[in-house]
């Protein structure tokens, strides 16, 4: 350890060399005898005295409910709240060394611990100065190093969700602005009843559009979540399903939906993956995961032991930093997507910083729990924006004071309500516009809330930390105001591939989807259960064709049209004929040919000449022969018509005499029967002289 700490002084010393003339350089310097001197810690909170107070609210320790009582006490200590509370030090030094925002007027805070608990922090809320003013009275048992409190005018915080709500609503009583760095869930959005409350983080309803959007990249649509039963997992499933109800440009179906929380059995997590592992589910390989980093553990150690290891987890929050945080195995961590709030904060001016506080004041309680930690590394992924919030505030009071470089900031107490009438600290805060340690702008809109933007993290297995494949950040801070097609993607999907065939150790390409595109000529046979993503590939029927790539259902081709070869559109019938001088053209010549030639040698050679006068030729009744004979030559004339050029009147004559020639044998044929039948019916039989009888035939042609 002494030698660790030998290499830790080295490096600090090398970095004072190196950045000497560095503004912040300068901040770590003075530090100690310019603002830290009026720093006191009590056994909970922490206070800096200064002209004005900007109070932060932090849970630096886990609640903790004692089962003998109501009351909450103090948990485990949480090293992000720790370091998001550390962080609001940090931008108050900064901001009290730079010139250019508030000259002259020196801020201070007072770092209290919600230990997450909702409790809690309204009790150390009603003791800030905008309360104690109003109410006449102090709930305050330490003293104050001067008989009156310098005001308070904004609070930094909370952490969680319901926290900031209710300090919200408790603090718009009294015409202060909350600024929140983590709160994210949408209902904060609600400008009627949440007025006084601001963001440096994004809506929830911009992460689930950013999820969307991932997925929608990869082409995955069929999928599981599971959630912690919280109000920052009830929150947040919930606005994913609000924001994929709204979605038109990709549809994702959820196979299995399972709440879990710290007193989740064993056996139930043992149902959960059985009903994924059902017939109907075993396509959806991705699990999203809206869950507290305790039970993202606790499901990856379950999933690990019953050995499924085929699929992946898109998460979101947690996956910055370093990976010895998480107490899962690096190969679930490996198997995990993150998409988490931007980072764009260099950690190296921050964690000197930390290290500087740390032996400077040893004797504050969060300090000697703090080290008492593992190696120290920044584990929060909202310390930058906790940084942007505290700067945000710092300029808005700049702008409502109407400060200046020659004009130097004067903060009266007296005044301040005058100025602050018809909200206008809140206004001037909304109005601030300025480049963040989170990201490249930051801003407020009209529901205080700022632009979306996030990093998709995965581990790198070399050097076993979190880090960035892609962003998504967009121009708005409205969901319903980015178009459905629009995408603000950005990502390496190559890389990303290539990264999880080691991970799998497959060449198998990674899906989640419950119905793939039917190829043409196939429509989608919809699935009961999931009808919007899944269905199977039907094929059309013969003469139908299916528009690629939504088969829906097929359509029949016109007439005259006919399907193509792929059956995903109809093609106009093009007119085809056999020529004279093709083989198919020559041999029909040559039949027909040869039957007219033995036609004429049947009624001229055989008939006429030799035996036309023998009693089987004049019992068949030579003319009704001859009919036929004349039917089966106007046949074989008629076949060579076929092969001229197509003409109105080419055709009509071919339809003309191939139908009539048809209609001669076919007649002279029932005719020759007909007399037969007459012969030798007994009905028709009669003694005496033959009378003389008559016959009609009347034919008819379709053509």
């Amino acid at each position: 350890m002494e030698y660790l700490q030998v290499l830790r002084n080295f490096a600090y010393l090398l970095i004072q060399l190196m950045c000497l003339l560095h503004p912040f350089c300068r901040f770590v310097n003075n530090f100690q005898t310019h603002k830290i001197a009026n720093l006191t810690c009590s056994h909970q909170d922490l206070y800096i005295k200064g002209s004005v107070i900007f109070a932060g609210l932090f849970p630096i320790h886990h609640t903790r409910h004692n089962k003998t009582s109501l009351e909450y006490s103090k948990g485990k200590f949480s090293i992000e709240g720790f370091e998001e509370a550390m962080a609001m030090i940090y931008a108050l030094g900064r901001i009290n060394n730079d010139s250019n925002i508030l000259p002259g007027i020196t801020i201070g805070t007072e770092i209290m611990d919600t230990s997450s608990s909702v409790d809690v922090a309204i009790r150390k809320c009603l003791n800030l100065s905008f309360v104690k003013e109003n109410m006449g009275t102090s709930t305050c048992q330490q003293k104050r190093l001067t008989e009156k409190d310098p005001r308070t005018v904004v609070i930094i915080g909370s952490g969680s969700t319901d926290v900031a709500m209710a300090v919200t609503d408790l603090a718009g009583l009294f015409h202060v602005p909350v600024i929140g760095y983590a709160s994210s869930s949408r209902l904060l959005s609600n400008r009627a009843r949440f007025r006084y409350f601001l963001r440096t983080v994004s809506s929830d309803t911009l992460m689930a559009r950013a999820v969307i959007d991932v997925l929608r990249a990869l082409q995955w649509n069929f999928i599981h979540a599971m959630y912690s039963d919280t109000d920052y997992g009830r929150s947040a499933i919930e606005t994913f399903e609000h924001v994929l109800a709204e979605s038109t440009s990709w549809k994702i179906c959820i196979a299995v939906r399972k709440a879990v929380t710290e007193h989740t059995s064993q056996r139930e997590m043992n149902e959960f993956i059985a009903e994924i592992q059902a017939a109907h589910n075993l396509k959806a390989k991705v699990v999203l995961l809206f869950t507290t980093l305790k039970d993202t553990e606790r499901i990856l150690k379950h999933f690990e032991h019953l050995k499924k290891k085929d699929y992946v987890f898109i998460s979101t929050d947690h996956y910055f930093g370093s990976t010895s945080k998480f107490r899962s195995s690096p190969e679930m961590l490996r198997r995990i997507v993150g998409v988490i709030p931007k980072q764009s904060l260099s950690n190296h001016s921050f964690l000197n910083y930390m290290e500087l506080f740390k032996k400077d004041f040893f004797n504050c309680p969060w300090i000697s729990e703090s080290i008492r930690q593992p190696d120290f590394s920044q584990s929060s992924t909202y310390t930058p924006y906790v940084i942007d919030a505290v700067k945000a505030a710092a300029l808005g009071l700049h702008q409502l004071l109407n400060c200046s470089k020659r004009k130097r900031c004067q903060f009266s107490e007296e005044d301040f309500p005058a100025l602050n009438r018809n909200d206008g600290f809140l206004k001037s805060i909304q109005n601030v516009q300025f480049k963040g340690e989170s990201r490249d702008q930051v801003s407020f809109d009209s529901n205080g809330n700022g632009v979306g933007a996030y990093d998709i993290t995965v581990v790198n297995t070399d050097t076993k930390r979190w880090i960035p494949i892609g962003n998504w950040v967009s121009n708005s801070s409205n969901v319903h105001d980015i178009p459905g097609n629009a995408s603000f993607l950005d990502i390496n999907l190559t890389k990303l591939e290539m990264f999880w065939k080691k991970v799998f150790n497959s060449s198998h390409e990674l899906t989640s989807v419950c119905g793939k595109k039917c190829p043409p000529g196939h429509f989608m046979n919809l699935e009961e259960r999931y009808p919007s993503c899944c269905w199977k590939c039907v094929p059309c029927s013969t003469n139908e064709i299916s528009n690629y790539p939504v088969n829906t259902s097929c359509q029949s081709c016109s007439a005259l049209y006919r399907p193509n070869e792929n059956r995903s559109d109809c093609l106009p019938m093009i007119p085809t004929s056999v020529k004279p001088s093709d083989p198919a053209g020559i041999a029909i010549c040559v039949v027909s040919i040869m039957g007219i030639i033995s036609v004429f040698v049947i009624v001229i050679v055989l008939v006429v000449y030799r035996y036309g006068n023998t009693h089987i030729i004049q019992a068949s009744n030579g003319t009704l022969s001859y009919v036929i004979l004349f039917g089966i030559f106007l046949g074989y004339a008629t076949a060579p018509l076929a092969l001229l050029e197509r003409t109105a009147t080419s055709c009509s004559i071919l339809f003309f005499t191939f139908s009539i020639s048809l209609c001669i044998i076919v007649a002279a044929l029932f005719i020759k029967t007909n007399r037969i039948y007459r012969v030798f019916s007994k009905s028709t039989t009669k003694k005496g002289t033959a009378h003389s009888s008559s016959f009609f035939l009347c034919t008819y042609s379709p053509y």
